[in-house]
């Protein structure tokens, strides 16, 4: 046998070694060629998903790498080296980003190509629109700002190549008659759907009719964008009359080119009617009453007379100034409302020859009713009187005070309120005296606001007021300003009301300490000694002078004619002494009668009272410089100011107030007498010397009796300035013109603030708008705390209301501010 040389057989292994390093080493010499990326280009920009192309070598095996991740699938170049890859997967954001590829060939991957940096615009686009109604609440005639249409447009897309809105075209349509229009604008509050005149889109379109377009430019951003279309009331406006419109198109610009919209809704179900109201008592209807008929009769009035059935459970208020003149202590009943009675009666509101207030209904199958005790409502004296009924129980008012009631239950019956007076002018136990200022309601107002409205007449926008006659008017008939119907009136005339009633303001304040109260808006405060207890007390600065007779004493050279005061405290806690001080107009006091304050005197009678004044309390103390004068009283009731000194307390024919009242003005002025006067131009300035008209009030013509006007200008923080400045200018009927002094509203340490709840209604909702820390406290209509809590740092509150609180309207106050609240 031969064996093979071990030595030959190390020597060949050692060969076959060697040949595979060699070859390994020549596959490592020749690496896959790297790719390149054409698109996107360094420095290009593209959309959010991104095409990308190249090239690399034929029959390789290609991979994107977007920021580092691959974009989809390998793809393979064609015959031509060139390859292509679409996007797939989340597009790309807004901004910069990195893009390279790799090829790979038979198993070897190349190094990565040279990096491209692409950035991508993400335009805005259009998503939707659509229009709503605004709000459906009645305006007042020569008001403004009133919003009708509420445009929302909806952008989607990213923040490149924004859209803006260039126009929009809007309709007159519904409404009644455009010469009721004094102007119409356009306001955007950017992604807030909560109304505000802080920017307006455009300029005003004057007296629109038909369909007119209004050209602006707002740049949109992402979400829901609100514009809002607003009209100015003519003064004249026709009461009753409907405002309302359409929104069937506007103009968006995307930087390119103008594209027409349509809103999905352009035409909302909804409208706003018109009141044309007086604010001051004006005139009263007197009766001759006992066995002579005296009523007003609406059952013949194409517009019917309100039926008070829809409330939630039936709930209504009736609400009257009354001045019976009974002569004769009977228990006869004589109607103040009403349309029969028995089991079909409609709501009804009476008085008796003794001194009783009653009330009742019919429900169609039984009838409820209550009176009170003899002697609490004297004769010859103006009265405030309601009645309410909230589904469970009828409950009589007088004065601001409960004084009774009773249980009920049910719906009251569908009949109408045809009459004020006599209850369906029967032939006898007609009402004797005087009625003014009647109003209805379909829910049942609280004490605290009876107390509240006791001495202001109403503006006709309030919360479910559903009738209000003022017996303002001329002839044989009267006009419910919020029904429109027509009242015949019978047995009865118009006389000059002396009711204490008047437009202006009011604050209320819980007294419970000696201390000194500010009762904001009313420019008084009191200093209080001697407290017991707590009380409610509601103070009133009411516009003009106090009606019927005058305050007289020796030596008066002159009374304040601005404004006058009602002062109402409600049973409760005790006081010993307070000192009040009163905030007059600049240069009132004289620096004589401020050296000596006991030439200023204080006049006070009855709150309801028209007669003589009681004889005069001395001023203790008074400041010319800061027009302030500060009386000593133990007791509080209606109060002017006059002087036997050298002060001209204003009696001239028009006199002029601005007082700020949360993010509103509040003008305030009256005239001793007028002689062919049309109408008040109310003029702002924020720097006291180019005005601009802002609103319109008609006057009362021709009159010998003081008349008292109001405005509210209601968004203060439109103007960006520290201090706006007021002007009345009064035009004659013959053109002549002439202008009040300038009176201003200093910002610099009151910021503007308005509560705002959110939902409302709701039982549990946030609030915005209060001070950071302060109170918040939640009251029911009784004037009873149910809840309390305090703003956070942000000026917001959670406000939870405790089970089982009864559905109604409560009020939550924070610092000097309220806002109301419904519960459901």
């Amino acid at each position: 046998m031969v064996y093979p040389n071990k030595n030959n057989i190390y020597m060949k292994r050692h060969l076959l070694i060697c040949l595979l390093l060699l070859l390994c080493s020549s596959v490592a010499w020749t690496q896959t060629a790297s790719p390149t990326v054409t698109i996107p280009s360094n420095g290009a920009t593209t959309n959010s998903t991104p095409t990308s192309l190249g090239s690399a070598p034929v029959g390789s095996t290609v991979r994107v790498y977007i920021d580092g991740f691959q974009v989809g699938a390998a793809v393979t170049p064609n015959s031509g080296g060139t390859w292509i890859r679409t996007f797939s997967g989340t597009p790309l954001t807004s901004g910069t980003h990195q893009v390279y590829a790799t090829a790979e060939l038979s198993g070897q991957v190349s190094a990565p190509s040279p990096t491209n940096t692409f950035t991508v615009q993400v335009p805005a686009t259009y998503t939707s629109s659509a229009a709503a109604q605004a709000s459906t609440v009645r305006v007042n005639a020569g008001s403004t700002n009133q919003a009708i249409l509420q445009v929302s447009i909806v952008i989607g897309g990213g923040p490149d190549a924004p859209i803006s809105a260039t126009s929009f075209t809007f309709t007159t349509t519904g409404s009644t008659n455009p010469a009721d229009i004094a102007k119409a604008r356009i306001y955007y509050t950017g992604t807030s759907s909560t109304f505000a005149t802080t920017n307006q889109f455009g300029s005003d379109n004057i007296s629109p009719s038909g369909s007119y377009t209004i050209s602006g430019n707002r740049q949109l951003v992402a979400g829901t964008n609100y514009f809002w279309l607003v009209y100015d009331v003519a003064p004249g406006a026709t009461n009753a009359n409907i405002l309302d419109a359409t929104a069937p198109s506007f103009t968006l610009y995307d930087g390119s080119f103008p594209s027409t919209r349509n809103p999905s809704n352009p035409a909302p179900a909804g409208s706003r009617q018109i009141v044309q109201g007086s604010r001051s008592a004006g005139n009263a209807l007197r009766f001759t009453g006992n066995t002579t008929p005296g009523y007003v009769d609406f059952s013949a009035s194409t517009n019917p007379a309100p039926t008070l059935n829809t409330g939630t459970g039936g709930a209504y208020s009736q609400v009257a100034w009354i001045k019976p003149a009974t002569s004769t202590p009977t228990s006869a009943t004589y109607y103040i409302l009403g349309n029969g009675t028995g089991n079909s009666a409609a709501p009804y509101m009476y008085v008796t020859g003794d001194g009783r207030l009653g009330a009742g209904f019919g429900t169609g199958s039984v009838e409820y009713s209550m009176q009170t005790g003899p002697a609490i409502i004297s004769a010859d004296e103006w009265h405030y009187v309601s009645v309410t009924y909230n589904g469970a129980t009828l409950t009589l008012y007088l004065d601001g005070e409960n004084v009774g009631s009773t249980g009920a239950s049910g719906t009251p019956a569908a009949t109408p309120v045809n009459f004020i007076g006599n209850v369906a002018a029967s032939a006898t136990n007609n009402f004797p005296g005087d009625i003014d200022e009647v109003s209805q309601w379909n829910r049942a107002l609280g004490q605290i606001e009876f107390r509240r409205m006791r001495h202001l007449s109403l503006t006709g926008t309030e919360l479910n007021l559903i009738s209000y006659v003022q017996f303002n008017d001329a002839g044989n008939t009267t006009l419910d300003i919020i029904s429109n119907s027509v009242g015949t009136i019978t047995g009865a005339t118009r006389v000059n009301s002396p009711a204490p009633i008047s437009s202006g303001a009011f604050n209320l304040q819980v007294i419970s300490a000696n201390t000194t109260y500010n009762f904001a808006g009313t420019n008084v405060s009191m200093a209080f000694s001697g407290v017991t207890g707590s009380s409610e007390m509601v103070v009133f600065r009411l516009d003009g002078k106090p009606l019927g007779t005058q305050p007289s004493t020796t030596g008066l050279n002159s009374v304040h004619g601005r404004a006058y005061w009602i002062v109402d405290k409600y049973t409760g806690g005790s006081f010993t002494a307070a000192n009040v001080t009163y905030t007059l107009s600049a240069n009132d006091i004289s620096a004589a009668d401020a050296s000596m304050p006991s030439n200023l005197k204080l006049f006070k009678r009855g709150s309801n009272s028209e007669g003589a004044f009681n004889a005069p309390i001395s001023a203790t103390a008074a400041d010319a410089v800061a027009s302030t004068v500060t009386f000593p009283v133990t007791s509080f009731s209606q109060t002017v100011i006059g002087s036997t000194g050298t002060s001209s307390l204003p009696v001239k024919l028009i006199t002029f107030t601005a007082v700020q009242e949360g993010a509103a003005a509040m003008l305030h002025w009256t005239t001793a007498q007028e002689k062919s006067s049309d109408r008040f131009e109310v003029e702002v300035s924020i720097d006291g010397l180019t005005f601009e008209r802002i609103g319109t009030v008609m006057a009362q013509g021709n009159t010998n009796n003081p008349a008292g006007y109001g405005f509210e200008d209601n968004s203060l923080i439109r103007y960006g300035a520290q201090r706006v400045y007021y002007r009345l200018r009064q035009v004659d009927q013959n053109g002549t013109t002439s202008y009040s002094p300038v009176r201003n509203v200093n910002l610099y340490n009151s910021p503007i603030q308005r509560l705002t709840l959110v939902p409302n209604p709701g039982r549990v909702s946030k609030l915005t708008g209060a001070q950071a820390g302060a109170a918040v406290e939640v009251y029911d209509g009784l004037g009873r705390r149910v809840f309390t809590t305090s703003a956070d740092g942000n000026g917001q509150a959670q406000l939870v209301l405790p089970a089982g609180l009864a559905g109604g309207v409560y009020v939550v106050r924070s610092g000097t501010y309220t806002v109301r609240l419904v519960v459901e």
